[in-house]
């Protein structure tokens, strides 16, 4: 076996492990601890009752023979007298992770208005303008998170 096989038999091998290790940390660094770190912020937030909610859209989209959806929210609020808007579901800020939560929330706001009951989201103690509609954390949901930041990093390790 020449030098060159040799190198290019774990040079490539090497290479995908460490963009493999670098996906996953950077799902970690970047999503998965800040989604923890506002799902530990808004555990406890006080409830609040929303005045008007001014968008809620399900906008369908078909790509590759896939339908998915897009879901748009806009609420009003008032904390100590002083409305706010948000257009925050959840408090997970990661795409594939939101739209998990965000069909179950449209699902229970249309049911809402149709009912006339009252709907409520979660303020944080921190910051009254930012507030969510679901504070919940979803073990699912962080499983599977949880699963998008390990397997990276194992198939990079063994690679």
């Amino acid at each position: 076996m020449t030098f060159c096989n040799k190198t290019m038999r774990y040079l490539i091998p090497g290479t995908f492990g460490l963009l493999a290790i670098l996906s996953g940390l950077y799902l970690m660094v970047f999503q998965l601890i800040p989604d923890l770190l506002k799902l530990k912020e808004f555990s406890n937030a006080p409830q609040c009752e929303v005045i008007e909610i001014l968008k809620l859209e399900k906008i369908r989209r078909v790509s590759s023979s896939k339908v998915r959806y897009n879901y748009k929210f806009k609420y009003v609020y008032s904390v100590d007298g002083t409305n706010y808007t948000s257009e925050n579901p959840t408090v997970y800020k990661s795409q594939t992770l939101n739209r998990i939560s965000e069909g179950r929330i449209y699902d229970r706001l249309k049911e809402s208005q149709l009912k006339s009951t009252q709907i409520f989201c979660y303020v944080s103690p921190d910051n009254p303008s930012d507030a969510v509609l679901d504070n919940s954390s979803s073990t699912p949901t962080l499983l599977v998170q949880l699963l998008l930041i390990i397997g990276p990093i194992s198939i990079g390790a063994f690679a």
